[in-house]
């Protein structure tokens, strides 16, 4: 019995030791992504100020989603093209990224 009870508290031990992983490298990115947002907003403000015309941020905001747009399509992409592998007939479910291919 006292078994059972250590390999309860070794699995709940490896869980919570899991779970503050994945907290803590889900806090990183959000970190990341919060920088990379206010450097955005400072930029296109900057950019808003020096020119006195909204419509100047405003396109090289679009520029910049497009941008983003297109790494998002050269990456599925590229998924798309390692499901078809010689060892991997065309066709079939590919997860990769939490995205079903097929």
């Amino acid at each position: 019995m006292a078994d059972r009870g250590s390999r309860a508290a070794q699995a709940a031990l490896a869980f919570r030791s899991v779970a503050q992983a994945w907290l803590g490298a889900r806090n990183d990115a959000s970190l990341a992504a919060m920088g990379v947002a206010a450097v955005d907003i400072l930029a296109l403000g900057g950019l808003w100020y020096a020119t006195g015309d909204l419509a100047a941020p405003a396109a090289a905001a679009v520029a910049l989603n497009g941008v983003d747009a297109w790494h998002i399509h050269q990456v599925r992409a590229s998924a798309r093209s390692l499901a078809c592998l010689p060892a991997r007939p065309c066709g079939v479910a590919v997860r990769t990224g939490g995205v079903g291919l097929a």
